[in-house]
């Protein structure tokens, strides 16, 4: 069996078949390099599944603030009066996104929402459809029974 890195990684997310696992491990046995490389993406995962909590440095605030302002002076030059509040918060904001951007699985957000927004609305549906079933099952089922 070649070291292969993609084996590893399908073995560790359970996506290979029986007798091809079977064959991992044994090469595992003999191969250091890919006891290795499996420890480490193990680590890689646990790491990955805890997320560290981040302090906000206390200068945020003020640093937003200034953002802001500095917009609001950018738009009276240009000869606009006022910036709305919520044109404010994008620019306030809009250095976020691309710091957001260069996190890990941080493109996997944006198929999680669409894929949800689909799929949630239809999922509940059903959910509802088939809770208003076993009701009217069960309310029929107490109606039999108070006849008898």
């Amino acid at each position: 069996m070649n070291c292969s890195q993609e084996s590893l990684q399908a073995f560790l997310d359970n996506e290979l078949e029986e007798g091809m696992a079977e064959k991992l491990k044994k090469h595992l046995s003999g191969c250091r390099a890919c006891r290795q490389e499996l420890s480490r993406l193990k680590l890689l995962w646990l790491e990955l599944a805890q997320p560290d909590e981040i302090d906000l440095p206390p200068e945020l605030p003020y640093l937003r603030q200034q953002v802001i302002s500095a917009a609001r002076h950018s738009f009276a030059k240009q000869g606009k009066e006022k910036i709305g509040f919520w044109d404010s918060q994008k620019l306030a904001l809009s250095p976020m996104k691309f710091a957001l951007a260069y996190l890990p699985g941080a493109g996997l957000v944006k198929e999680a929402v669409k894929t949800t927004s689909v799929e949630l609305p239809e999922l509940m549906l059903n959910s509802l459809t088939r809770a208003g079933r076993l009701l009217k099952q069960r309310v029929s089922g107490k109606k039999g029974q108070s006849r008898k």
